[in-house]
């Protein structure tokens, strides 16, 4: 199953809003990553994820954003490692 993925944050490019609108009306799964709850694109989502981007010092910070990713890539490596031990 293809998924369509958006990483969304301030400010808002209105250009991935027109993809997810195409994307979803053509029936593809979408899920969203984004800073905002509230994000024009939750409302196309299959699944949104909040990734806060505030820290202490009131400044934009991306540490919730790398750990994330980093989560992903880790589990997509192991996903494929395995998958091919089994070819």
């Amino acid at each position: 199953m293809i998924f369509i993925y958006f990483f969304l944050f301030f400010p808002l490019f209105q250009v991935l809003a027109e993809f997810a609108k195409l994307a979803h009306e053509r029936g593809l799964p979408i899920v969203v990553f984004t800073d905002n709850e509230y994000s024009p694109l939750s409302c196309y989502a299959s699944l949104a994820l909040k990734i806060p981007r505030e820290n202490i010092l009131f400044t934009t910070s991306i540490s919730a954003l790398t750990v994330l990713l980093n989560a992903i890539a880790t589990e997509i490596a192991l996903k494929k490692r395995i998958s091919s031990v089994y070819l």
